[in-house]
This record gives C-alpha cells, structure tokens and sequence, in this order.
C-alpha cells in the first residue's frame, strides 16, 4: 500500500471494517463456489462410471490370516470391554471348507456359547469378511474335546450312563477315577456313609 492509502487507514476505521468484511465475504464466496465445483466434479464422474455388476472375487487365506483377524477383532473390542477378551482371548481359530472360520474352545460351556451367539459371531463375521476381504466367509464355534466329560454324579462305564445317588456309589464313583482314594480310606479307617 502506499503511504496515503495507510493514512486513511488510520483516519478512518470504518473503512478498514469495510474492507476486512469485503474480505471475508470474498473469501466465503470463493469457498462456497470451490465447494459446488468439487460436488459438481464428483457428481460428474459418478455418472461416468458404470455400475460393476459382477463382485469382486473372494480372496484365499490362510491359518495366520484368520488367526490375525481373529487377534486383531479381539484388540479392538478388548479396549470396549476388559471381560470381553478375557473370555475368548484364548479361542484358537481353524479353517474348514476353505471358508468356515471355526472358533475352537476348549469346553462346550452353555453360556459361553449363548454369549458368542448373540453377541459376537454376527459382528466377527463381517469383520472377518472385510479384513479378509471374503464374502463367503462364516463363523462358526466348536468345543476341541468333541467328547463330553461325565458329569459328577453319572458313571461312564456303560452306553447308557446311570446316576450315583448314594454315598457308596459317588465313593465308587471316584475311586474308579482316583484309586488312591481306596488307600487314604484305608489308612484312616474311614466309613462311607
């Protein structure tokens, strides 16, 4: 600026306002019509493209991958929830069928298996398909000891497993699978009663 043009600045502050605002509103404008160009220019090359119809194909993965994914789910829910990943943080995760993601547990636990159900298995699919970019990809959870356990109180002797009732018969019960038991019996003179 020059020397006279710095003077009436100083003179007169309205019209310096008056400039700043002119200003401002130039650069708004400006912003303004960038905007409506860029909306333009994207709306322009929508119309160019033409709609994909067939899918992207599926990609293969592998054991490390889901196992990454499944590490990677559980970091990101783990900050959500402490007891989230204290519960499935030690599920192993197999492949079948190329695209089943089986989470192996180590007991078939009722509670546990509601639990994933309603709260985990929808959402890890649909992050297992993304991250793996899969859409074929399902969830699936499975005890690892596919044999069950007799439960206290049932003798696994036969095919058909009978109830122990009396003292005499959870002693007999245990003994089968602690023989030491028949020693300490011994050993104390204890009764079964």
């Amino acid at each position: 600026m020059t020397g006279v043009a710095t003077q009436q600045l100083k003179t007169t502050p309205k019209i310096a306002l008056n400039l700043q605002a002119a200003v401002q509103k130039a650069q708004q404008e400006h912003e303004e019509q960038a905007q409506k160009q860029q909306a333009q220019n994207l709306a322009a090359q929508a119309e160019t493209k033409a709609p994909t119809t067939e899918p992207l194909p599926d990609q293969a993965f592998d054991q490390k991958a889901a196992q990454a994914v499944w590490a990677s789910y559980l970091g990101q829910n783990d900050q959500q929830s402490w007891i989230f990943g204290s519960f499935f943080r030690n599920f192993k995760v197999s492949i079948e069928n190329q695209t089943d993601l089986i989470l192996l547990t180590d007991t078939d636990n009722p509670t546990l298996r509601e639990e994933f159900d309603q709260q985990i298995k929808e959402r890890f699919a649909i992050f297992a398909r993304d991250r793996l970019q899969n859409q074929q990809i399902q969830v699936f959870l499975k005890a690892e000891n596919s044999q069950t356990k007799p439960q206290v109180g049932e003798t696994d002797t036969s095919d058909n497993p009978k109830k122990v009732f009396t003292n005499e018969e959870k002693f007999n019960y245990l003994e089968q699978h602690y023989p030491q038991l028949s020693e300490l019996r011994k050993r104390f003179n204890l009764d079964i009663e």
